[in-house]
């Protein structure tokens, strides 16, 4: 051993190695050698059980709780709500920056105004049955995409009802569609 290496630090070795590139059995010898791999292993299942006790709250001082839960239900609806309709919209356009277009253009503007017209013209708080706002009004988005226009009265089940019936609505008319035409 020379006065720059120690038997725990491996950067002067390292650095030989990237400076010649030639000989790349240096580095796995040091990695070998050092025991980086089982270093880098440990280290990362270490952190990995020590988020999931914070996840589950099994490493703080409050005690775990299962209040909330239904959110990720609602959370999972709202995704795959968004989803289908983004699909039905590529289904029908079959062009891909189009369909982005469409689906942000009927996300943001349609779909809002839409219910909006049906709400105050048509039959009030029917407009909160549109394919996005039902999945959107079970659960509060934090930010700008959140509930901007009004709350409702309304259980959050017949929303949740309202959204899957939208969900399985584009769903087979994305089946009937993809087989009876040419792709």
């Amino acid at each position: 051993m020379n006065g720059t290496d120690t038997p725990f630090s491996p950067v002067p070795k390292l650095l030989a190695v990237i400076m010649d590139r030639a000989e790349i059995h240096k580095l796995e010898d040091i990695l070998v050698e050092k025991h980086v791999l089982l270093h880098f292993m440990f280290s990362a299942m270490g952190t990995a059980s020590s988020e999931i006790l914070k996840a589950f709250g099994l490493s703080g001082t409050e005690p775990f709780s299962w209040s909330g839960v239904e959110y990720l239900g609602y959370f999972f609806v709202r995704a795959l709500s968004y989803m289908s309709v983004a699909l039905v919209i590529v289904m029908l356009l079959r062009r891909s920056g189009v369909s982005i277009g469409i689906y942000f253009l009927y996300l943001f503007i349609v779909e809002n105004l839409l219910g909006l017209i049906i709400n105050n013209k048509i039959l009030e708080e029917a407009g909160n049955f549109l394919p996005l706002r039902s999945s959107g009004q079970l659960i509060d988005a934090p930010g700008l995409f959140g509930k901007v226009l009004d709350t409702t009265d309304i259980e959050p089940v017949y929303f949740l009802l309202a959204a899957l019936l939208w969900i399985a609505a584009c769903l087979l008319f994305c089946k009937y569609r993809f087989q009876k035409s040419d792709l």
